[in-house]
């Protein structure tokens, strides 16, 4: 008489040792993508509140001289969570500039607009404009 073998043969499956192991990594691999999700949204909505104070800076810019008087000074305000400050002074040339007559001078126009969080954008520009 043959022996019976205690072990089946050819038995296929997982054991709860396996399972376990390949939920765990599953586990590791979804927090990773997670992690790497919620830092790229972070740094999109950095991205965006950077683009909008990049909006308000040039908005303030093409306003002087028409909305703000270019004169020599600085004039601040805030639009929603912006503060902004533009800055007009006398632009100071290295060199003599022949084209320019006394009736025109450039103005060094500085803008500042900054948001809570320590976020700032600058802008800079020269404009040629009567003499004051």
């Amino acid at each position: 008489m043959k022996k019976v073998k205690s072990r089946r043969v050819g038995l296929r499956g997982f054991t709860l040792l396996e399972i376990l192991v390949a939920l765990s990594i599953l586990a590791v691999a979804l927090g990773a993508i997670l992690q790497s999700f919620s830092s790229g949204l972070r740094s999109l909505g950095a991205a965006e509140t950077h683009a909008l104070a990049l909006m308000h800076a040039r908005s303030q810019l093409a306003k002087v001289g028409s909305l703000i008087p270019l004169e020599f000074g600085e004039q601040t305000g805030g639009a929603g969570e912006f503060e902004w400050t533009v800055s007009v002074r006398l632009f100071e040339s290295q060199e003599e500039d022949p084209v320019l007559d006394a009736a025109l001078v450039p103005y060094q126009l500085d803008v500042t607009v900054t948001w809570p969080g320590g976020g700032q954008v600058e802008l800079t520009t020269i404009r040629v404009g009567p003499a004051t």
